[in-house]
């Protein structure tokens, strides 16, 4: 029963989180962190959802994406927005407006 219930949670969300107990070893080691955002040990990472944040004990992040057509740009224009919009000094890299509340004209008929 606890199998199944915890399947049926892991089936029933969006994405996928895990938390390491290891550093991210970076910027030493990049390739580390690489190779643990990419599969890990091949059971940390829940590989068919459409995203895994994978976060290390020393504050590093990272995402791991699903790779099909259809689900990559999805993750990755929401990692571009929060990276780029969120940061004061890349406005240069900015390519959408700002998103603006509707206009409405009253006299239109």
């Amino acid at each position: 029963e606890v199998n199944r219930d915890t399947m049926e949670a892991v089936e029933q969300a969006l994405f996928g989180v895990t938390l390491t107990e290891e550093p991210s070893g970076c910027p030493e080691h990049i390739e580390h962190y690489v190779r643990e955002v990419f599969h890990g040990d091949g059971a940390r990472i829940w590989f068919d959802k459409c995203f895994t944040i994978v976060a290390f004990n020393d504050g590093r992040v990272g995402w791991h994406f699903e790779h099909t057509y259809a689900d990559a740009p999805v993750p990755g224009l929401m990692s571009e927005h929060a990276l780029i919009y969120s940061n004061p000094s890349t406005t240069h890299l900015r390519r959408y407006p700002q998103p603006a509340g509707p206009v409405y004209d009253g006299d239109a008929a």
